[in-house]
């Protein structure tokens, strides 16, 4: 789901539906209190919201403001008019989304709830003979909520280790609520893929680093892995801000604070960490550090990786990428937002704010060139600048040229950044420009003959051998950073992609209007491919796969009267120039 787009506002990420006599103080129980040491906000029924056999209107609230509802139908849950009822209830309120209904089957056949036989029937039958009046109408709506329920693929208890069954429900609900809260947070934009690259990380040793700098979404991701995969691990720990703690209690204060997270006691003392330790050794365990920044955690950590069971897992998250070197660990170094990622950020502030299209892929454009990628950055300017007027907002941006926002500034620590590491970077963004322009020099014909290149021959193609690859493997690794930095002159239009290149006032077109770039019948060509040269003054003459709907023409016009101004100069090459 894209950023932009309206999302429910859940209040509980799973409602519990089961039948009290059966399962309140077993399986009911321990699975509630499963989701609830996973961080799965439950809600479970309270006896003072049933009123006869009529659903409440904060139970119904409950319900439908649930993402997703776990029904456990045991053999009496349809003894009970209030669970079936509140099994109508909540299949209403899923309607086409059934996937977010998951049935436990509790020592029961689904067949005998499908067809209302066996011991399953015998207590639903005895429910309907004591009925009378107007009740007996709920009957057929009764059956066919059961039978509904039963043809949805769920959990079956018979034979199963009621632990393990368990577990497999927190692990397939843990996901799921992950990935629904991930599709439209805005915090997780693009996490997707940065959890993927954590994880093959964590697949070849004990302990990683996260690094990066401030701002960049460490502890975000380190959350976010933490949530998909701790439903593997037999207990989990998430410490944060580990370098505060660690400088007012030291390594004894952060050996007792992990201890006590991972067996859930707040009350434990040092000396009963000892024998603790003898049980977690054989424990499969998942600890997350969050910003640490002193090499003895680190020197602690290496020391100690065997105390726990086979199989687990240690994350570290700092700023200090030469911290994890000098103690041999691998890292994952967390990537800026790319163009379209750092676009649907700001996609969610603008949506909020009525300003003209043009004017809002202008800020949004001007923002992302700005921020760079950085979440912070993006996140700070769009949720300030999309409320100002146009003059104002352009104002504001030109100061930040020369004054950088304060907060932004405090984030990026400024100073520290400009350091060798940034003048190597510099020069060979420069290098990137000289293979974008100097298109006859013999350094780049034999670079472009050995690597490749890609679409408009502005740089080589992504270099990912490990021999024979030399200095330009570096260089090119710099082409988002000087492309990020660099403006389209728009030439003769043989090289620039007419959707996809910002050769049109810094816009990039598919962006400004998703619409007609849905419709268009090339969304590779290049501009030249797109102007009209039989005519005497030429004229842009796009192509789409079908004719405008009415509504689509207002689009139409402002697509045209955007490009109408620009022209194919047909003596002088496309060319970036760095801003």
């Amino acid at each position: 789901m894209d950023a932009s787009s309206s999302c429910p506002q859940w209040k509980f990420d799973v409602f519990l539906s089961f039948r009290g006599k059966d399962t309140r103080n077993s399986f009911a129980a321990h699975l509630y209190d499963a989701l609830c040491r996973r961080g799965i906000n439950t809600f479970i029924d309270d006896s003072k919201l049933r009123r006869g056999q009529v659903i409440s209107p904060a139970l119904a609230a409950a319900i439908k403001n649930s993402m997703f509802s776990i029904v456990v139908l045991s053999k009496k849950y349809a003894s009970s008019g209030w669970c079936l009822e509140e099994l109508v209830k909540i299949l209403e309120s899923k309607t086409g989304m059934e996937e977010r209904v998951l049935p436990i089957f509790y020592n029961v056949d689904p067949s005998d709830i499908r067809k209302q036989k066996g011991e399953f029937g015998k207590e639903f039958n005895r429910l309907v003979k004591n009925l009378k009046g107007e009740k007996m109408e709920r009957v057929k709506i009764w059956r066919k909520a059961l039978t509904q329920v039963a043809n949805i693929a769920g959990e079956d208890s018979r034979n199963r280790h009621e632990p393990t069954l368990i577990k497999k429900i927190i692990a397939e609900i843990s996901n799921k609520v992950f990935s629904r809260y991930s599709s439209y947070d805005i915090n997780l934009v693009g996490i997707h893929s940065r959890i993927q690259e954590v994880e093959s990380l964590l697949n070849t040793v004990v302990i990683i680093g996260i690094c990066g700098i401030h701002g960049i979404g460490k502890t975000t991701l380190a959350d976010a892995v933490y949530k998909k995969i701790s439903h593997q691990f037999e207990c989990s720990a998430f410490l944060e801000n580990v370098g505060e703690d660690f400088r007012k209690q030291g390594l004894i204060g952060l050996r007792k604070n992990l201890i006590s997270l991972l067996v859930d006691d707040g009350n434990l003392n040092v000396k009963g960490c000892t024998s603790i330790e003898g049980r977690l050794c054989c424990t499969k365990v998942l600890i997350v550090l969050d910003n640490v920044k002193d090499g003895a955690i680190l020197e602690f950590l290496t020391a100690n990786q065997d105390s726990f069971g086979p199989g687990s897992q240690i994350i570290v998250t700092t700023t200090e990428k030469d911290l994890l070197i000098s103690h041999s660990m691998k890292y994952y170094e967390v990537r800026l937002l790319n163009k379209d990622e750092a676009m649907v950020v700001l996609r969610h502030y603008s949506s909020k704010h009525k300003l003209p299209k043009d004017d809002s892929m202008e800020l949004s454009v001007r923002i992302r060139n700005y921020a760079q990628g950085l979440p912070l950055a993006l996140k700070v300017l769009g949720s300030s600048l999309f409320r100002m007027e146009k003059l104002e907002w352009r104002s504001h941006l030109d100061k930040l040229k020369s004054c950088p926002h304060p907060e932004i500034n405090q984030v990026l620590q400024i100073k520290q950044l400009i350091s060798l590491s940034v003048m190597n970077q510099a020069l060979m963004c420069k290098w990137c420009w000289r293979f974008a322009n100097e298109r006859d020099s013999l350094w780049r014909v034999v670079i472009s003959t050995k690597f490749g290149e890609e679409a408009g021959g502005w740089n080589s193609r992504d270099i990912r051998g490990g021999y024979g690859t030399g200095l330009w493997k570096d260089i090119r690794k710099e082409w988002f950073t000087f492309y990020q930095n660099s403006i389209s002159s728009l030439g003769n239009g043989r090289r620039l992609g007419f959707w996809k290149d910002p050769w049109c006032d810094e816009t990039v077109l598919c962006d400004a209007f998703p619409t007609l770039f849905n419709l268009a019948a090339h969304k590779d060509a290049r501009v030249a491919e797109m102007w009209d040269f039989s005519r005497e003054v030429g004229g842009w003459s796009p192509v789409f796969l079908r004719p405008f709907n009415d509504w689509e023409l207002e689009e139409v016009e402002r697509f045209l009267h955007f490009i109408h101004t620009k022209k194919i100069r047909n003596g002088q090459e496309d060319r970036l120039l760095l801003t």
